[in-house]
């Protein structure tokens, strides 16, 4: 896998996982909930990707390799430098 498709994906994971927090999470979890949330996503998506090899035949089996690891590593931190900046309720409070 290229290096813009690793961004690519690795901004997926971000976006998918920032729109969830920002959704269905009350104030004061929102960047935990973004970590938990982008981790699941990573987590969950090499079995999603077994699925669609066995239901497509797409070559899913090489998602993961250094350079997407490495972008999803980045794009994780990134996002949460952002979610720190825009965000300062404390852990736990709704206000």
């Amino acid at each position: 896998m290229d290096w813009v498709t690793s961004i690519i994906l690795a901004l997926g994971v971000v976006s998918v996982a920032s729109i969830m927090a920002w959704t269905f999470v009350p104030k004061g979890w929102r960047t935990i909930a973004a970590n938990v949330f982008a981790g699941g996503l990573v987590v969950v998506s090499p079995y999603v990707g077994e699925l669609l090899q066995y239901l497509v035949g797409v070559p899913w089996a090489s998602v993961y390799d250094k350079k997407t690891a490495f972008a999803l590593t980045l794009a994780i931190g990134a996002m949460n430098a952002l979610w720190r900046k825009y965000t300062n309720t404390p852990m736990g409070r709704k206000g």
